[in-house]
């Protein structure tokens, strides 16, 4: 496990505490210190209206360690330009951005509101407060570093499709954060380094990320509940140790345009069952011990059939069960113990597979155990087109059960 950020978070115990209100209209940016002057510190409830800069911003931090509510949504942030801040050692600071570290460390704060107006959530700052879960607004371009570091409370976080850049580590080491969406952009070149390490991602569907072409450096490391991961379809670098030590995802799915998998990207996979290469174009370069601690020999590598004889002489690619995709079959002994039974219906040439549950990979095997469809999804239901397919049965298998059906 890697930890690359200098910032140290205390941990404080929670203890039970009197709620205190209060709502400060049409503040003037830079004035809080004075218009708060006869307020009680101890206010767990603070509703701001008005214009606020980094300033206020370093007040709040300093002045008002009980807060469990910030409603900033009536706010216009400002930019700042002076003296250095206390604890945040801002001397500057852009408009409707929060400020660097604006509200590190406050460990009660479970709930903000932020402005509908804000484009930036800047280096660190809501790292180690006690959110639960926040709104981003949709107009939103940039997430900073270690901008939600440890926030241990955090359970989920939908990232907007406005979002053009998000900084490393932005999402790492929130161990409760299973939720996590990322809506579909045309502008994300990466998933940064770290952005997730050692968080609680349960599935994450990445798919739709269209300019996205690299998997950072431990972006996923050490996600040890993470169960399915859909790669962005332009994905060209899986970075080092970028799916380090995620033990619980059995499948996983090389998009066509993977080139190059660096030093221990895999390695301590050791849920890993299936590798899935049968898009690729070409047999991607390696680093140093991708899968190191992955007993190779037990994990089936599907290849694309023309590409067969190259994986099974290039080096770590040759250590896999390597079989070509043609002969692809499922393991009727691994599916036998699971009676959940998947709904599936038919609409025209398209099949829907429903469950109770997160489908994961749904593969389908025709009447001689052949694969004939894999995709993999973090949703209760998916569909997919027959349109072509022989007369015949056919066996859909997920994470959430299996069915057969009559085509």
């Amino acid at each position: 496990m890697k930890l690359l950020h200098p910032l140290v978070i205390a941990s404080v115990m929670a203890i039970p505490s009197v709620a205190f209100s209060t709502d400060i209209k049409d503040l003037t940016a830079g004035s809080l210190k004075a218009s708060a002057a006869n307020i009680d510190k101890k206010e767990t409830v603070l509703s701001i209206s008005g214009t606020m800069n980094a300033a206020d911003f370093s007040y709040i931090q300093d002045n008002f360690n009980d807060l469990q509510t910030l409603d900033l949504s009536g706010v216009k942030i400002l930019s700042y330009s002076g003296g250095r801040l206390p604890y945040t050692g801002l001397s500057s600071s852009a408009d409707d951005a929060l400020p660097a570290y604006s509200l590190t460390g406050l460990t009660s704060l479970t709930e903000l509101k932020l402005p509908a107006g804000l484009k930036s959530i800047d280096k660190g700052a809501l790292s180690g407060t006690g959110l639960t879960s926040i709104v981003l607004p949709s107009g939103l371009e940039n997430i900073g570093e270690y901008a939600f570091l440890r926030c241990n409370n955090l359970t989920k976080i939908s990232i907007p499709a406005s979002v053009k850049s998000i900084g490393e580590r932005a999402f790492a080491y929130c161990g409760n954060l299973a939720a996590v969406s990322i809506a579909p952009n045309a502008s994300l070149p990466s998933i940064p380094e770290g952005l997730f390490e050692a968080s609680g991602v349960k599935n994450l569907n990445l798919k739709e990320l269209a300019a996205c072409s690299e998997i950072g450096p431990w972006a996923l490391a050490e996600c040890e509940g993470l169960l399915t991961l859909v790669l962005p379809e332009n994905t060209r670098n899986i970075g080092e140790a970028a799916l380090l030590g995620v033990s619980s995802i059995r499948t996983i799915s090389l998009p066509a345009s993977t080139d190059y998998i660096a030093d221990n990207a895999m390695a301590n996979m050791h849920g890993l069952i299936e590798l899935d290469a049968s898009s690729v174009a070409n047999v991607p370069y390696l680093g140093e011990n991708v899968w190191r601690n992955v007993v190779q020999k037990d994990v089936e590598l599907i290849t694309p059939d023309e590409l067969i004889n190259e994986f099974k002489e290039a080096d770590q690619w040759k250590e896999f069960n390597v079989i070509p995709l043609a002969e692809s079959t499922i393991d009727i002994v691994n599916t036998s113990s699971n009676q959940n039974l998947l709904t599936v219906k038919r609409s025209g040439n398209q099949i829907i597979v429903e469950a109770n549950e997160v489908l994961g990979t749904v593969s389908v095997y025709n009447v001689s155990g052949n694969l004939v469809h894999r995709a993999t999804t973090d949703k209760s239901s998916t569909q997919f087109s027959i349109a072509g397919w022989s007369t015949g049965v056919y066996l859909i298998v997920s994470e959430a059960g299996i069915a057969k059906v009559a085509i």
